[in-house]
């Protein structure tokens, strides 16, 4: 009898051993799957563009909305462009695509989206004669005329022998360094090219009618508003004659004009004009 007794509590013992090891071996999975849980958080990259339809020499800054991110870094590809901490001057017009990659302890993720960079669109509009909006088809230029102009030629119409033209005059002398920031510039009242004060400028579009044989100039005989003349440095580049310019004349309204035979005439119409791109400097003689 007391042979069986022990046979019992050694099988118990042992059913217990079991039951015992097993226990521990489910706690010990369930630790080791809540840690993993609980410890394994990887970053999700994202962000967003300061604007979605930038236009060629605009810087768009980034914003990130990655999560759980200890580093982000981004690539740009598709097009020349520069960066500086998380802004994206696009140098180019065409799809860029950037991509961050956000990073932790616990992995990594990345995050791509493409952006449109359009060419800009460069007119001037000389309401006296109408109000059509007129694309501008070349590079702006420095031009040897009293103070120095600034000349941009307009598209032309069928029939004309030259193209229409735009001629700035802005008062700080010819083929100047802008520097940074913005130079505004302000209509000087009754004056002609290559006078006025320092800081003023005078605006003449000039349009060739298809007979080839005369051509009418719309040049402010007075000036009743506007936003005046500003010049503002976009592209800072390495050589300065690849520098790029804002040029703007935000609807300047103008009462008088002169005429093909600069002989004063009444009048009132709008002046504007809208410019991105370069000043090439005056040719050397």
């Amino acid at each position: 009898m007391n042979e069986y007794k022990l046979l019992y509590i050694n099988l118990n013992l042992t059913i217990m051993k079991k039951s015992l090891k097993a226990i521990l071996l489910f706690f010990v999975a369930t630790v080791v799957l809540s840690s993993c849980s609980d410890d394994d958080n990887p970053p999700t990259a994202g962000f967003s563009f300061s604007t979605t339809d930038p236009v060629q020499y605009d810087i768009v800054d980034v914003s990130s909305s990655a999560e759980k991110a200890d580093d982000v870094e981004y690539n740009v590809a598709g097009g020349a462009y520069e960066m500086d901490g998380n802004s994206i001057q696009f140098l180019d017009a065409t799809t860029y695509t950037v991509t961050q990659t956000a990073t932790n302890g616990d992995g990594t993720d990345t995050n791509s989206q493409d952006i449109v960079v359009s060419a800009p669109v460069n007119t001037y509009k000389m309401t006296y004669h109408g109000d059509t909006e007129f694309s501008l088809t070349g590079d702006a230029y420095w031009f040897a005329s009293g103070d120095g102009q600034i000349r941009i030629e307009g598209i032309s119409t069928a029939g004309q022998e030259t193209n229409n033209l735009c001629k700035i005059v802005p008062k700080m002398g010819a083929d100047p360094v802008y520097g940074t920031g913005t130079r505004s510039y302000t209509w000087q009242g009754d004056t002609f090219a290559g006078k006025g004060d320092v800081g003023s400028y005078d605006a003449q579009y000039t349009h060739y009618p298809a007979t080839g044989t005369v051509w009418d100039a719309a040049w402010m005989m007075s000036s009743t508003s506007g936003d005046g003349l500003t010049v503002t440095l976009v592209y800072d580049a390495e050589n300065d004659d690849d520098n790029v310019y804002d040029i703007i004349m935000s609807n300047t309204a103008f009462s008088g004009y002169y005429d093909g035979t600069f002989s004063p005439q009444d009048g009132e119409g709008v002046l504007s004009l809208n410019y991105r791109g370069p000043i090439a400097p005056l040719a050397a003689e």
